[in-house]
C-alpha cells in the first residue's frame, strides 16, 4: 500500500503548534483547588483564567516534557489571574 506519509507528519506537527497556542493564550478554567492568582489572592470553585508560562517554542524539552511524560504537571508552570 502506498500513501504520503509526509503529510501525515506535517499534521501531526501542524496539531501540536496549535495545541502548544492555545495553552499558552489566556483561557477560563474552574478553580477546582485554591489557586493563588495574585500574591495574596487565591481563588477556590470558581472561574479564572490561566496560561502556560514556559517556553515559546513548540519544539523545547518543556513542551515534550508536559505533552508525553507522566507527571506533566510537574513540567508545567501556569500563570493565573482573576476573572474581571
Amino acid at each position: 500500500m502506498k500513501f504520503n506519509c509526509r503529510k501525515r507528519e506535517l499534521n501531526r506537527i501542524y496539531k501540536r503548534q496549535q495545541e502548544w497556542e492555545r495553552i499558552t493564550q489566556w483561557h477560563k478554567v474552574f478553580a477546582w483547588r485554591p489557586i493563588e492568582v495574585e500574591y495574596g489572592d487565591c481563588r477556590w470553585l470558581e472561574w479564572v483564567e490561566r496560561r502556560n508560562r514556559r517556553s515559546d517554542n513548540p519544539k523545547s524539552l518543556d513542551y515534550y516534557h508536559a505533552r508525553f511524560m507522566n507527571g506533566a504537571a510537574d513540567f508545567v508552570t501556569w500563570e493565573y489571574r482573576s476573572l474581571k
